[in-house]
């Protein structure tokens, strides 16, 4: 049966549009579906014919936005709770980032704005639970125990970095030690024998002399690369420059990992609010706040989700392959969220076990880091001294 997408005009002004499934019209007969849309009191601007897929996908679609703009206009019935929920938290990141999100809820906001934020498009499994003027408060409470787990895990990653600034200082505060009292002596006594010394050697005297002699320079030199390092740090994880770069061999870091699993989650979320999946995707990509992920699964809600097309795309090189397989189901047949969950769940897991594993393998890399600067600078200091009783010898 034919479908027509329309554009009309209420009696109040008020614009409206739609799909019209025409029943058993002939896909000629415009004036007919025009007819039916004036029996409802509509002007009609414009009306044309469209594919019925994309028919079924307008249809969902506004069934979907419907659905979250009624909830959204209901949220002053379930936001005092949430605003309550969140000042049962102690001081911390995670209270302060949910009454933020509160504030932004407090302002008129559409269904497409909802969306458009990676913020608030966390609250879906609120909304998405949320039942009329019937208010859950586990939910909410759920919800934000996840968010107070979620701070805690950037917090734990956070601290990770903890043991190499340590190790920064201390090395830092050897070579000073270094500069000052021990590399001097070593410095008069060669210069005294006349040695030609080697390449290691020089190293060694002209990074004590920055330290020593130009202190104010090379500190200068240091805050300014530090300060540069912040935005080019920023845009690496902007754009995801470590996957355009080394490809599937990234795919396993924690980063990855963690980004898959909220792709994956808000991908599940939408779904079970009967979100179209090719406005799904697009939403959980940008949910997701990486750049290779976010493009793939915009390019991907635009193609067939077949395998043939799917290999032929490349998409399971940038999107794994248990995704891809789980999107995989017949035509008008919605993906198995529960299967989605369990799978973002997965990856969720392998992430804290990635980060686990860094964790605690920096304290080896450290002392690794550590043995070989200072073996360095005495290997350096030392290397003249046996070319001179070699020679003697």
């Amino acid at each position: 049966m034919p479908f027509f997408y329309y554009e009309a005009c209420e009696t109040s002004g008020h614009p409206q549009s739609g799909v019209l499934e025409a029943g058993n019209l002939e896909a000629s007969h415009l004036a007919a579906a025009v007819v039916q849309l004036e029996a409802r009191g509509l002007t009609v601007i414009t009306i044309s014919l469209v594919d019925p897929q994309r028919a079924r996908e307008a249809k969902q679609s506004q069934a979907f936005h419907g659905r979250l703009s009624a909830s959204l206009a209901n949220r002053w019935q379930w936001l005092p709770a949430l605003e309550s929920m969140a000042n049962e938290l102690p001081p911390c990141a995670a209270r302060w980032e949910t009454e933020k999100l509160v504030q932004r809820l407090s302002q008129d906001m559409t269904s497409e704005q909802f969306l458009s934020d990676p913020a608030t498009v966390r609250l879906l499994p609120l909304v998405a639970n949320e039942e009329g003027a019937k208010l859950d408060v586990s939910r909410f409470r759920e919800w934000l125990h996840a968010v107070f787990r979620s701070q805690e895990t950037r917090s734990r990653r956070r601290k990770i970095w903890i043991y190499p600034l340590v190790l920064t200082l201390l090395v830092a505060a050897i070579l000073v030690g270094f500069a000052n009292f021990i590399i001097p002596v070593f410095r008069e006594m060669y210069s005294e024998f006349g040695l030609l010394l080697p390449a290691p050697t020089l190293l060694t005297f002209w990074m004590a002399e920055q330290v020593s002699l130009f202190w104010l320079r090379t500190l200068l030199a240091v805050i300014a690369c530090a300060v540069l390092a912040i935005p080019m740090i920023w845009l690496w994880r902007k754009y995801a420059l470590t996957n355009r770069l080394f490809g599937r061999l990234v795919a396993g870091t924690e980063s990855n990992m963690r980004a898959m699993a909220k792709l994956i989650s808000t991908l599940a979320e939408l779904l079970n609010m009967g979100a179209p999946m090719n406005e799904a995707l697009p939403v959980a990509g940008r949910a997701s706040r990486h750049a290779v992920f976010e493009k793939a699964a915009k390019d991907l809600a635009h193609q067939s989700l077949d395998a043939q097309a799917l290999g032929a795309e490349g998409y399971a090189l940038r999107l794994p392959p248990t995704l891809l397989l789980a999107l995989q189901v017949p035509p008008g047949v919605q993906p198995n969220v529960a299967l989605l969950r369990e799978l973002a769940k997965v990856y969720s897991d392998r992430a804290q076990s990635r980060r686990n594993v860094l964790a605690s393998s920096f304290p080896a890399m450290g002392v690794v880091i550590l043995g070989v600067f200072v073996g360095f600078v005495l290997l350096s200091l030392f290397m003249p001294l046996v070319s001179m009783v070699t020679s003697l010898a």
